[in-house]
């Protein structure tokens, strides 16, 4: 299940974790965030993932794709803690553009998001 961890008090900037099976459906995890209330103020996403995995480079080529924001990306670097190759994205959301993608994919699947503090 995707979860969303706000930055700041106001939730303009938010982390965004669990993203198994974006590879599979990057729409789904987009209709995730836009489905949820909580993510209204929300203007940056930053996510991560291994290298080794496809789901963060599924998601971002998606969103890109999509013209849904701009995607920025970090080099790879090596985790100290688990020795994965790491990148992380940040994702400057494009309100206007995915509200309308967001009426054109009414019908795609999505699931509960789980917001933490």
């Amino acid at each position: 299940m995707p979860s969303l961890t706000p930055l700041t008090k106001e939730k303009s900037i938010c982390l965004m974790a669990g993203l198994y099976g974006a590879e599979q459906n990057p729409g789904k995890w987009i209709k995730t965030l836009t489905s949820s209330p909580q993510t209204k103020k929300t203007q940056i996403i930053l996510f991560s993932d291994n290298k080794q995995n496809r789901n963060g480079t599924t998601l971002a080529k998606y969103i890109t794709d999509q013209k849904l924001g701009n995607v920025k990306e970090t080099p790879p670097k090596r985790s100290r803690t688990t020795n994965n190759i790491i990148i992380a994205w940040m994702w400057h959301i494009d309100k206007e553009a995915l509200e309308k993608w967001d009426k054109e994919n009414k019908d795609t699947e999505k699931e509960n998001l789980w917001f933490t503090s």
